[in-house]
């Protein structure tokens, strides 16, 4: 079943609108490590297919971070995508968040086609579209200039899914079989997520088989199933030769075999399900923590998610399409479940949502013109909305590394800046960030730690708690016992007290009192630790020492990043031992 030009039209129309406030959306984060990235691969095309490691030294580096976990990315299409945006781009960001959007819009026409296809209704095709271009969970994916890693995976997918369909019917088997390996081949080239195919082709065919015996439905799920296990096993031998996965931390990946997996799946499950259908966002830092600490909450939800199901079971009769839909979420949902949750996680499983709801619009046939209109409506306004607030968040959290430009006659290619006091939501890409704000690609920055303080607007949306926002940047005391060694006080709040700073510290413990740790050519002493648990004097080695003139030390603020000058350093003899000596 074909869907009309006219159509086709409108749901482009409706994703590239539904996104539109994102055009003027500035870098944030991850973006500056996919630019330094792209111009590499733009300079010398053989890096797409030499892949590269994330690791703590893409992460400020964080001084406490685990220096032994890392993941490593072989993703030569998105990497493709990045590095043809920078070379028609450049450094322009509405350009990137345009080759976004048009993403988006190919997705949506194909979303709206496997509907058509499944529920062999236009109709449905159009009204599945319609809620998958404008969909809120997509913000992550669409809105966020590295989130199109989940675009560009779902192109491949859907489409092979579609040439599968084509192929199992019968019609020229041999062109479309070797259509759909290729198109997955390329949906694993973009994302691991590739490998839920050959699970929702199999239960598929089962579907399809039914009623016939077990035996029969097994035989019909492998003959539907082998030719996407094969590029399955190729992509996994491909990736162990050439890097293989990396090391996560524990903070990132769950272990399938850890004892609390089986809960850890159900919660994520749910809090997915619970985005898709109340939009509630998905996101580890503040909402998740949220919620589990209010089971009521989650409870009045877990209901409501039942009572509505059930509520549409006895309103319309569930159809092969709705079905399939739902199907379509869980399983398309099971590679990001042992993954710490996150929101672009659910752009392709959003899918299955857009199949199965406008398969059960379009059964509702009195009412359903308005129900569609409404959603429609809700959807798009809740889009602008939540792009409008995190466009002024990221304004907010990048002011401090922006006024750095004012100083960049300052600074010179081969230093090394530090940052004290640094926000926990710039930390990620903060190195690349800084490099390319003053385009001096050969410097080196670190960040000494993570502070409580946040700009309001930051602090209200995490939740924080007035005596973990309260202290002015003025009331961090700096000091020297040493030519190297840099001491930094809090008397008046602690570093790592809320969840948010130790999120950051990638499942690492807050370390204990007098440990030393070293990482990105730091060695820190850790000293008095407050009433919170978190601490309130450390101790910095710096290569070089504090006189270096390649060494630059920074104090952040809500207001910008102010340069701490060692002849401003009053001496010491020791870190303070206990909180009573800080007062």
């Amino acid at each position: 079943m074909r869907l009309p030009s006219r159509s086709q039209a409108i749901l482009a129309l409706l994703a590239l609108l539904a996104w539109a406030p994102a055009l003027a959306s500035p870098f944030w984060l991850d973006d500056f490590l996919q630019l330094e990235r792209a111009e590499a691969v733009w300079k010398d095309l053989g890096a797409l297919f030499t892949g590269f490691r994330f690791g703590p030294a893409d992460v400020t580096p964080l001084w406490l971070a685990n220096a032994d976990w890392s993941v490593y990315y072989f993703r030569p299409l998105v990497q493709a995508f990045f590095a043809l945006d920078w070379g028609i781009w450049g450094d322009l960001p509405a350009g990137y968040h345009l080759t976004n959007s048009l993403l988006h819009a190919i997705a949506t026409l194909l979303v709206a086609a496997v509907a058509a296809r499944f529920s062999r209704d236009a109709r449905t095709g159009l009204i599945a579209g319609a809620i998958f271009a404008v969909h809120p969970s997509h913000q992550d994916s669409v809105a966020w200039i590295t989130g199109r890693t989940d675009l560009i995976a779902a192109i491949p997918f859907l489409a092979a899914l579609l040439a599968h369909l084509r192929w199992r019917e019968g019609s020229k088997r041999r062109a479309w079989g070797l259509t759909a390996v290729l198109l997955l081949s390329l949906a694993f080239l973009a994302k691991e997520s590739a490998a839920a195919f050959p699970l929702l082709v199999a239960l598929l065919a089962w579907l399809d088989a039914s009623p016939s015996p077990w035996r029969r439905r097994i035989a019909a799920s492998f003959a539907a199933a082998w030719p996407s296990i094969l590029v399955t096993t190729a992509y996994i031998a491909l990736r162990m030769a050439t890097g293989g996965f990396g090391s996560p931390g524990s903070a990132y990946l769950s272990s399938p075999t850890s004892a609390d997996f089986v809960l850890v799946a159900f919660w994520r499950y749910f809090l997915y399900l619970a985005n898709l259908v109340f939009l509630i966002p998905v996101e580890p830092v503040v909402v998740g923590p949220a919620l589990a600490a209010r089971p009521a909450v989650v409870i009045a939800l877990s209901s409501t998610l039942v009572l509505l199901t059930w509520g549409a079971h006895r309103l319309v009769r569930p159809s092969r399409a709705v079905i399939v839909g739902l199907l379509f979420v869980l399983v398309t949902l099971l590679p990001a479940i042992p993954v710490v949750e996150g929101q672009r996680f659910l752009y392709l499983p959003s899918a299955g949502y857009a199949l199965a709801l406008g398969a059960a619009l379009a059964a509702w046939k009195d009412r359903r013109r308005w129900v569609l209109a409404a959603l429609c409506g809700l959807f798009i306004s809740a889009s602008w909305v939540k792009t409008a607030f995190r466009d002024g968040l990221v304004r907010d959290t990048m002011a401090p590394l922006h006024a750095l430009a004012d100083r960049r006659e300052a600074i010179r290619p081969g230093d090394h800046l530090y940052f004290i006091d640094l926000p926990p939501l710039v930390c990620m890409g903060f190195g690349a960030a800084i490099r390319h704000i003053l385009s001096m690609p050969h410097i080196e920055v670190t960040a000494l730690t993570l502070s409580p303080e946040l700009p309001p607007s930051v602090a209200r949306w995490i939740g924080s708690s007035s005596a973990a926002t309260a202290d002015a940047a003025g009331s961090v005391r700096l000091r020297r016992d040493r030519a190297d060694r840099l001491i930094v006080d809090r008397p008046g709040g602690e570093y790592f007290a809320t969840f948010i700073e130790r999120f950051f510290l990638w499942g690492e413990t807050v370390p204990r009192e007098g440990s030393l740790v070293r990482s990105g050519g730091l060695s820190v002493e850790v000293g008095a630790r407050g009433a919170r648990g978190g601490v309130r004097s450390m101790a910095f080695d710096l290569e070089g020492g504090l006189d270096s003139p390649r060494n630059r030390v920074f104090l952040c603020s809500p207001d910008g990043a102010e340069r701490v000058l060692p002849a401003d350093l009053p001496l010491a003899d020791l870190p303070p031992s206990n909180p009573e000596e800080l007062q």
